[in-house]
């Protein structure tokens, strides 16, 4: 017979930064918004300190609002054990800790060109594509426009292009689109 190892993990991990957080979670996939508040108000109530939400679970509010409650709360229905029996002081916003997912469409990223305007032009397109391929991949017409803000498109990941189109439907050629350089910070050298 083999031996027997003793598995046993501590409950809370120390992170890089020294915080410590709970190993064990609380996963709320499928827990429908409408249940999610008094579902972590349980969970809270029975020691998890740790919970897992996503944007596309639809029941971030609910959590927020149970956390919220919980740590608004300085009365002793505050107080409880956590999950392995030890006693637990009024929960503070340190005491939590929530991951939670975007959903691609709403990372935030967003490109914003601008350009001088062409005479004669009455609208213009702009393209874009992946800065490793050859070929414009993706294209949107615009209106008479020399700003236009791509939702979602992060300007660093893509090569763009714009074109300007004559009242008779002709499209000049694609001219590189180059985004102004960002100002630096200022290096200070010590004298």
């Amino acid at each position: 017979m083999g031996r027997v190892v003793d598995m046993r993990f501590p409950a809370r991990l120390t992170l890089n930064n020294g915080v410590m957080m709970d190993r064990l979670g609380f996963g709320l996939y499928k827990v429908p918004p409408k249940e999610a508040e008094a579902l972590v108000s349980t969970a809270l109530g029975e020691g998890y300190r740790r919970f897992d939400t996503a944007a596309m679970y639809h029941n971030e509010v609910g959590v927020g609002r149970a956390i919220g409650g919980a740590i608004g709360d300085a009365n002793e229905a505050n107080l409880g054990t956590g999950g392995s029996g030890e006693s637990v002081h009024a929960l503070t916003r340190e005491d939590v800790f929530v991951t939670t997912k975007v959903w691609n469409d709403d990372h935030g990223y967003d490109a914003t060109m601008r350009w001088t305007a062409t005479p004669g032009a009455v609208a213009y397109r702009i393209y874009w594509r992946d800065t490793w391929n050859n070929d414009w991949e993706h294209s949107q017409t615009i209106g008479n426009v020399t700003q236009f803000t791509l939702k979602n498109v992060n300007i660093d990941d893509f090569v763009f292009g714009v074109s300007a189109i004559s009242a008779d439907g002709q499209e000049s050629m694609v001219s590189a689109y180059v985004s102004p350089v960002r100002q630096g910070t200022p290096i200070k050298r010590q004298q």
